[in-house]
């Protein structure tokens, strides 16, 4: 099975995010600037989504739900930090193999006021994770991007509707009968998942 670098494609991943942004950034900041329908300050987001993820060089996809909350502070029109938590557990059928993590996000998010585009990286730790018969993942380490938009229900609350996908490695612990466990590097994947969500702005 070919393996490739993640930290090479996360790095990739980060830059174009970096890139995509700060070309357009200019633009809608002109065209924007006499808009008052833009928030600055502090959010609270909660979401649930269902999506799948995959290993590159296996067929199989494995489906799976998700649900988070999360902190976002806008300290420009245009520019917000986010960071949060969530849960997400993918499986087969039957379920001889379960991956479940409890992930840690840290994302750049640039949003006009129905968009946003965001990505960042994230600390994940799995949850009676068997990625195998005999690996039982322990952590994993990746980044993120994320695309969706804002309906606004009130003038501080907001139904959010994103598609965002996640670049993930995993360390595994590799069980052999009459053998001591041993951390293993495993081999990246992906994820791919729609979010429905609330937000409140203070």
């Amino acid at each position: 099975m070919k393996r490739f670098n993640i930290v090479n494609i996360s790095v990739l991943h980060i830059v174009l995010i970096i890139t995509f942004i700060l070309a357009v950034s200019p633009v809608f900041s002109q065209n924007s600037s006499n808009t008052t329908d833009f928030h600055k300050g502090f959010s609270i987001t909660a979401n649930v989504g269902g999506g799948f993820c995959k290993y590159p060089a296996v067929s199989d996809l494995y489906p799976g739900v998700g649900t988070g909350v999360g902190m976002r502070y806008d300290f420009h029109r245009l520019w917000g930090v986010a960071a949060g938590i969530r849960y997400e557990d993918y499986f087969t059928i039957p379920r001889d193999i379960a991956i479940r993590n409890i992930l840690i996000p840290v994302e750049m998010e640039f949003h006009l006021s129905h968009f946003y585009v965001r990505g960042g990286i994230f600390l994940g730790f799995g949850v009676n994770t068997w990625v195998a018969a005999n690996a039982k993942e322990i952590f994993n380490i990746g980044s993120t991007l994320g695309l969706g938009g804002r309906i606004n229900l009130s003038s501080k609350d907001l139904l959010t509707i994103g598609l965002h996908g996640a670049l993930f490695e995993g360390f595994d612990y590799l069980y052999y009968e009459g053998h001591a466990p041993r951390l293993h590097h495993d081999i990246p994947r992906y994820s791919v998942m729609l979010n429905i969500g609330y937000e409140h702005r203070f």
